[in-house]
């Protein structure tokens, strides 16, 4: 599937960086306990922009900073919150710098060598040297999931940013992460969901008519809903930061959907980190055809999220309509209205009945 493609400038593993990547030197950990499904933003640079992003939800942010003094600000600010980092080594691998106490999620190995055509060999050296300097986990973030199985050797956690509004179907943020999952050997898989407008980024092909606007609520959050239905076991928006400087959250309107969004996945990842998985609660049969699904249980109780990744309304699977079902979060919609069905590009979890919301 052809997209717009736009690196995030000064992030791709270019042959320098990896250079230095090499004068490093570590065997990986899964992450940490306590991040088994992270909730984090791209693009944050400033330890003062931590404590809000702490109080909105976020568990993990990513920043593109790679000198010594700027990570260690960070960490040292994101551990009074609470929060992990995703950060590239950059100046810390090169000088083989102690990193101990750092609350490093996962360092990032490389951004889209799949759009960059960086080559896996190089990729497997750069991981070697990482490992022999520091035994945390490496993320590597793949363009295309479709490319997930040719990079996933070098990676301890592979993730996929696809960012469809408004030009390509919303259900291909699932399909690329299905795909990831299916070429990562088993590997944990974040995705990355769009936060952004297409208009503020240079186009890559200039010859193509302008597109893009922020993504709605219901748009955010289903592409959210979706990535996990089909497996995500972490949740990133892309991005924090605009390429002017200026910040997501300087718009209220759109930090709002955002952080709508947030708060919601809040309650997921406990059930996604912590809960026991169950079968799919989605029927295979054809008039289902067009719902994904998963299913956790923890103490005690049953829950369920079925997505609607399709064009059109469709029937809800009937238990999920009986009474030893309620709905936990509906993000809206007016499902029983429609008799018990479920509106297109919709997500719905349910709950034992004697839960409570």
């Amino acid at each position: 599937m052809a997209r717009a493609l736009v690196g995030r400038a000064g992030l791709l593993l270019r042959p320098a960086a990896v250079a230095c990547l090499l004068l490093a030197a570590g065997c990986a950990l899964p992450p940490r306990r306590g991040q088994a499904f992270p909730i984090g933003l791209y693009d944050v640079d400033r330890p003062g922009e931590l404590p809000r992003l702490s109080r909105d939800g976020f568990t993990a942010v990513e920043t593109a900073l790679t000198d010594r003094k700027t990570i260690r600000a960070l960490g040292a600010e994101a551990k009074k919150y609470g929060l992990s980092l995703l950060v590239f080594p950059g100046q810390l691998a090169k000088a083989g710098a102690s990193v101990q106490g750092l609350p490093i999620l996962a360092w990032y190995l490389a951004d889209e060598p799949d759009v960059s055509r960086l080559a896996l060999a190089t990729l497997l050296r750069a991981r070697s040297s990482l490992h022999r300097w520091d035994r945390r986990p490496l993320a590597l973030v793949v363009g295309d999931g479709r490319t997930a199985a040719r990079y996933a050797p070098a990676a301890d956690i592979m993730m996929v940013d696809w960012y469809p509004v408004p030009h390509l179907p919303l259900e291909s943020v699932g399909w690329n992460v299905r795909w990831t999952i299916e070429g990562s050997g088993g590997r944990p898989v974040w995705a990355v969901v769009q936060a952004m407008n297409w208009k503020d980024y240079r186009q890559h092909d200039p010859s193509k008519p302008r597109i893009g606007r922020f993504p709605t609520y219901t748009e955010m959050r289903f592409m959210a809903y979706d990535a996990i239905a089909e497996g995500a076991s972490g949740i990133w928006f892309y991005s924090y930061r605009r390429p002017d400087g200026s910040l997501r959250s300087e718009n209220p309107e759109h930090w709002g959907r955002v952080t709508a969004v947030v708060a919601e996945l809040a309650f997921v990842r406990k059930l996604v980190a912590r809960a026991r998985p169950l079968p799919s609660p989605v029927p295979e049969a054809p008039a289902f055809a067009g719902l994904v699904g998963r299913a956790w249980e923890r103490h005690g109780e049953d829950y369920a999220l079925i997505v609607n990744a399709s064009g059109a309304p469709a029937a809800l699977p009937a238990k999920l309509c009986g009474l030893d079902w309620r709905l936990l979060r509906d993000g809206g919609s007016a499902w029983r209205a429609a008799g018990c069905r479920i509106a297109a590009h919709q997500a719905l979890l349910f709950g034992s009945a004697t839960l409570t919301k």
